[in-house]
């Protein structure tokens, strides 16, 4: 735990500018110096980094960031200090008028310069005690200087200001300033302001500002794409509505109407309208009516393990946003809230289910064809009726959110995502998007949409086991145990060779990962979710074979196998909480873990499948 706290506060931390008096040195540290003697039984191994001589220099930092922010008025006096500070300052001229301006109004307090300057973040000096190296100010605040009516004769603008100093770690502060002043320009700023300070304390910083984007080809087509596939949608809808209010009034349903009396046309035309109509399609996603209630028991783990992903997601995101760092991660070292660490579990409960139903459904269906079945459309169906959808996020992604929202640290990350898409958008609709380019990139274009890649990749490999099995079970069990052996082998390797760790509170073991093109190495590849999706296949052809039958165990039976896979599920979850506190963990443990945990869970799963749809789930 010390080597995470060691990383995040080195991690964090920036600074700030302004020249200062010793009195106001000797003010500014009083504060800060009360907490020290609390910083140091906190977080010990920083203390030692960064000695004590060092922390008055925060203070001193602190003053040279005001100074930033609030710059002497020039309007009657030319030889103040912003007459130096700007002459020599490489910013644009009009950037240099609208400061002057501002700082002007700012001392005569009017309202538009008060709200700018309130809307900049503060340099936290409480970051030893919190872990916090964010000051994001107020973005709104700022941004709304150019909806209200002022005194000024320009617009303001928010940016994202990253500042770093030898000794300290990295800073991200709100920083508003007129529109006119571009990222170079507060770059500028704020280094020839810093520029007084020590050498060990001057700063080299980054700047990201609010931007306003012109719609470009992209977006104006994808615009176009919406329009047409809405007014689809309302002519769906109002043609449906139509049917449904033309349709006989007498109580007998006619011979060509549906099970909701509405007039059933055929033909193409007819078909596709319908198939745009809201309403249509609002009834069957929301309909509650049980289809398959031999697998009822699925739709628990659905809803679970998607609500394990959503929680997973939102806590993971308060990672890259949240300013009380240290609070944060003091609740996450809880016992029970390794459930959201691990929450990348719930992704194999639905690889599971996928393995599941694709053997299930198609061993039915073989069955019923005496073996035979139209690979063509096994392959082309699931192809088309994913594709068109993933295309469609795709343009949506790429093109449009960044219309959507305003901020910098929103723009700032969806602007690499949208030149990525569009240079790697192929990868996704051949889905290799979650192993191209190899090995360590979890999916160029939209990350999250590796499981589609994984997920299509399986089904591909899929007909080859499910004819073995239909034809012999005995060779079909045989592939399916080869194949996760042989993916439990590469696994291994690969977790040895690039060190990887169980617990992302451990040390890497190595640092070969620097070496691969990117991180993932491991987690969203197929060959660590193959054997995840076989499990799953397993259990599919073994429902498939109870279906109908008698099935009977044994009370000892029963309990033992519902106490190894609540055990398994428990372990996997929680069994690495020693490693929060910093012990250490054998190489060969995590590489063991790390194979086997994931078809472990769905071994577990499969068990609870089994035992519901059997009757040995409980009452029903």
């Amino acid at each position: 735990m010390e080597l995470l706290y060691k990383l995040v506060i080195l991690m964090l931390l920036p600074s700030h500018c302004s020249h200062v008096s010793a009195h106001a040195l000797s003010k500014c540290f009083a504060p800060f110096a009360a907490k020290l003697s609390v910083s140091e039984s906190l977080f010990p191994d920083i203390v030692e980094t960064v000695n004590s001589n060092d922390f008055k220099y925060l203070s001193l930092v602190e003053d040279v960031w005001k100074a930033a922010s609030r710059l002497p008025c020039v309007r009657n006096n030319g030889s103040s200090n912003l007459v130096h500070s700007t002459a020599r300052m490489n910013i644009s001229e009009q950037c240099r008028r609208d400061l002057e301006e501002y700082y002007c109004d700012l001392e005569e307090s009017k309202l538009y310069a008060l709200q700018m300057f309130h809307a900049n973040g503060e340099l936290p000096l409480d970051f030893m005690v919190t872990g916090n190296t964010k000051s994001l100010g107020t973005f709104s605040q700022c941004e709304a200087v150019k909806d209200t009516p002022t005194e000024s004769s320009f617009d303001a603008n928010y940016c994202l200001v990253t500042v770093d100093a030898l000794i300290l770690p990295s800073f991200t502060l709100g920083y508003c300033v007129p529109k006119s002043c571009g990222n170079e320009d507060v770059v500028t700023i704020v280094e020839t302001v810093t520029s007084i300070l020590p050498p060990h304390l001057r700063m080299s910083s980054t700047s990201t500002c609010n931007k306003d984007y012109d719609l470009d080809a992209g977006a104006i087509a994808t615009i176009c794409f919406c329009v047409i596939f809405g007014a689809l949608v309302v002519i769906g809808t109002i043609y449906d509505i139509y049917i449904k209010i033309s349709r006989p009034t007498h109580k007998k349903v006619s011979v060509n109407s549906n099970a909701d009396g509405r007039a059933t046309h055929k033909g193409y035309t007819h078909q596709f309208i319908l198939a745009c109509s809201f309403l249509e399609n609002g009834r069957k996603i929301l309909s509650a009516r049980i289809t398959t209630p031999y697998l009822l028991c699925l739709n628990g783990i659905r809803v679970l393990s998607f609500s394990w992903v959503f929680i997973g997601h939102v806590f993971s995101g308060l990672v890259l946003v949240t300013e009380n760092f240290k609070y944060f991660l003091n609740c996450f070292k809880g016992f029970w809230y390794q459930a959201i660490w691990n929450a990348t579990y719930s992704v194999d409960s639905f690889f599971y289910l996928s393995g599941l139903l694709v053997t299930y459904l198609s061993m039915k269906q073989l069955a019923r064809n005496n073996g035979k079945m139209n690979w063509l459309v096994y392959y082309i169906h699931r192809y088309w009726r994913i594709t068109w959808v993933l295309l469609f996020v795709m343009l949506f992604y790429t093109y449009l959110t960044l219309h959507i929202f305003d901020g910098p640290m929103y723009q700032l990350t969806y602007e690499g995502v949208a030149e990525s898409c569009k240079e790697y958008w192929w990868t996704n609709i051949l889905y290799i998007n979650n192993l191209y380019p190899f090995p360590g990139v979890i999916g160029p274009c939209i990350g999250w949409v590796w499981y589609l890649a994984c997920d299509m990749q399986f089904y591909w490999l899929s007909p080859p086991i499910l004819i073995l099995l239909h034809r012999s079970w005995k060779w079909g069990m045989g592939l399916i145990a080869s194949l996760c052996v042989a993916c439990w082998c590469v696994v291994a390797l690969i977790a040895t060779y690039f060190g990887e760790v169980a617990s992302m509170f451990h040390e890497r073991y190595n640092d070969n990962i620097d070496d691969a093109n990117g991180v993932d190495v491991i987690y969203g590849k197929s060959y660590t979710r193959w054997p995840v999706y076989m499990v799953g296949m397993v259990t599919g052809y073994i429902l498939y074979r109870l279906e109908g039958k008698k099935f009977k165990m044994r009370v000892a039976y029963v309990v033992s196998g519902w106490c190894a896979a609540i055990a398994t599920g428990l372990a996997i979850i929680y069994g690495l909480w020693y490693t929060v506190e910093g012990h250490y963990m054998p190489q060969w443990l995590a590489v063991l873990y790390i194979t086997l945990s994931r078809p472990a869970w769905a071994a577990a799963l499969g068990w609870m499948t089994i035992a519901c749809v059997t009757g040995y789930g409980g009452n029903s």
